[in-house]
């Protein structure tokens, strides 16, 4: 990110080494203007509002339709 300029990051809501959440705050603090959207298994309301509350643009279920990445 600190290399290359990138206007979205698509991310799982389940990652090795932290959550799509972690990294929402993380991308929010240190690179504002860059668009989250949250790809997940999970369906849990609990977790779609967290991650837009934690600055996603959306949030996804899989399996994800090309159409609403769109």
């Amino acid at each position: 990110l600190k290399k290359k300029h990138i206007d979205v990051v698509f991310m799982d809501i389940r990652m090795p080494r932290m959550t799509g959440l972690e990294l929402l705050k993380i991308l929010r603090k240190e690179y504002p203007d860059i668009r989250s959207v949250i790809l997940s298994g999970y369906s849990d309301f609990s977790y779609a509002q967290e991650a837009i509350r934690s600055g996603a643009i959306d949030y996804l279920t899989k399996p994800v339709v090309l159409k609403d990445i769109e």
